[in-house]
């Protein structure tokens, strides 16, 4: 999750002209490996005689793995980071992030976004066995949504970076979503693995959409990794509570009718938030004041 949130602002700050490229490719591989993991972790478990623990200590030690790649980020040259320092003139702090609206509305897109994936995760099998669907059947549904979202988390930025009107992203994303979400609540089981797919379109999309825009409306690394930071971290604190809140409204009615309209109205929203992300002024609008620079919202 930490270093998920300084990808953004190392990217801005190293490749910003490939920023498409390298966003994309980061989703995908996050994407890919989740969707590798949870399908391998039983096995390991059970057939692989690793149990539990063995399970967890394998991807422990891919853990260990990515702590000795980063090493060379941190390190850098301590000349370099005094010089960079003294030349510096702008103090950006967190803070000032955190009074933007226009970031605000990007958490809020993160947040939207990242919601019918966990709630998805921990909900479909049930939904869909509700409906009639056997247990194996349903368990794949999640594969196909997941390994969907391939394509667009690595296609979006890439597109992000050359139109105009980044806007449209985000609504097709959450318009995606939406169609899925009513295929899912209302729709015949026959059409469930279409739906799946649309979600797995629109929510990775909105990932990637949500990813690029962090460079996209700042204008420096550190402002990049205030607005990553903030955007994720109470971005995923929603998502995380999604799946709570949709259990209790099932246990309360005993049905999964209103968790599914909560689901459609979620990405309707989505749709309404995405068309303001997408915006091309910077989240905060850098001011010149005699020969000091400050930043104001």
């Amino acid at each position: 999750m930490q270093l998920g949130i300084l990808l953004p602002g190392i990217i801005k700050q190293k490749h910003p002209e490939k920023a498409g490229i390298l966003t994309g490719a980061y989703i995908a591989s996050m994407n890919l490996s989740s969707a590798i993991g949870f399908g391998i972790s039983i096995p390991l478990a059970k057939e692989a005689g690793l149990g539990w623990q063995g399970s967890l200590l394998c991807w422990a030690i891919l853990a260990i793995a990515t702590l000795i790649l980063w090493l060379p980020q941190v390190k850098g040259k301590r000349g370099e980071r005094k010089n960079r320092a003294s030349k510096s003139t702008t103090s950006i702090f967190s803070f000032e992030m955190w009074k933007s609206p226009t970031a605000w509305n990007i958490t809020l897109f993160m947040g939207l976004q990242s919601l019918p994936f966990y709630i998805l995760s921990a909900w479909l099998p049930d939904m869909l066995m509700a409906q009639g669907m056997d247990q194996a059947k349903s368990g794949w549904m999640l594969s196909v949504n997941q390994f969907t979202s391939l394509p667009a988390t690595i296609i979006t930025p890439i597109v992000a970076m050359r139109i105009s009107n980044r806007s449209i992203l985000g609504i097709i994303s959450g318009i995606l979503m939406t169609i899925g979400m009513v295929g899912v609540g209302f729709g015949q089981l026959s059409l469930i693995p279409i739906c799946m797919v649309l979600i797995g379109l629109g929510n990775g999309m909105a990932i990637s959409f949500a990813m690029i825009t962090f460079g996209l409306r700042t204008e420096s690394a550190q402002q990049a990794a205030d607005l990553s930071g903030m955007a994720q971290s109470i971005g995923y604190l929603l998502a995380a509570i999604g799946p709570i809140l949709i259990g209790l409204i099932h246990d309360l009615t005993h049905s999964w009718a209103l968790p599914k309209l909560s689901l459609i109205f979620i990405t309707v929203f989505l749709i309404i938030s995405g068309a303001f992300v997408g915006q091309r002024k910077p989240v905060l609008k850098k001011i010149q004041k005699s020969d000091e620079k400050s930043y104001s919202i």
